[in-house]
């Protein structure tokens, strides 16, 4: 079977520290000379289904695992390697930003918020949609038309991360549309340490008319950058 990669680790890290997380069922080290390992599992048969949600839930929680006492550069599910050799060869070839990227994601983990900004009404003079054009924008509406957030939304963002200020090192957002309105979920980059003040900060923050949900700790997922 072809490894699917987890997650890479500094093996020296991993091997010298005490009390190392037990190996998930059914992962796998792969070591390169670099000392960089993957966390890897096998894949099923090529001719078998797409995954379902266990098998996402299993791989997700193999990444939590290590993540619990270890730095990691968490990989989105996905990630098939040909052979052990190709994962080798990855770990070698990208050796360098690896380690960079291991060191600005130690002893960090990432918090996630989202808002729920509701769109602004319509102009009263605007004209009907054709049922052709109401499909679409309904479609733009459900899936995101691409277009630039509008001020409202980055304002929102920028209230919400002002309110923060001092509990993370980084930031990134998303901008989406839905049903009822903008979606924007931020992504913060937060030291393990600091995790407890983070959610007690955004537990008090409250906008008018904004919804907002609060998730995490989790792996970095949208701080490996791995380009």
């Amino acid at each position: 079977m072809k490894p699917l990669l987890c997650c890479i680790l500094d093996g020296g890290i991993l091997d010298g520290r005490a009390g190392k997380p037990p190996a998930p069922p059914g992962t796998y080290r792969v070591a390169a000379p670099n000392g960089l390992i993957a966390i890897a599992l096998d894949t099923p048969p090529a001719d078998e289904t797409s995954p379902n949600t266990a098998e996402l839930l299993a791989f997700a929680e193999v990444i939590r695992t290590f993540h619990a006492s270890h730095d990691v550069i968490p990989l989105r599910y996905g990630c098939v390697m040909a052979s052990e050799e190709a994962v080798v060869r990855l770990l070698e070839e990208n050796g360098p930003h690896y380690a960079a990227l291991l060191r600005t994601l130690h002893g960090m983990t990432e918090m996630g918020i989202r808002l729920l900004v509701p769109v602004a009404e319509p102009a009263a003079s605007a004209a009907p949609l054709s049922p052709g054009a109401g499909y679409l924008a309904s479609a733009r509406a459900r899936h995101g038309s691409g277009a630039a957030p509008s001020p409202r939304h980055v304002k929102a963002a920028d209230a919400v991360s002002a309110l923060l200020e001092g509990a993370f090192i980084a930031e990134r957002r998303e901008y989406s549309s839905t049903a009822g309105g903008a979606l924007v979920s931020l992504y913060y980059l937060v030291p393990r340490s600091g995790a407890g003040q983070f959610m007690e900060k955004a537990r008090a923050i409250s906008l008018p008319e904004v919804k907002i949900l609060l998730s995490g700790p989790w792996p970095p997922y949208n701080f490996a950058d791995l380009s």
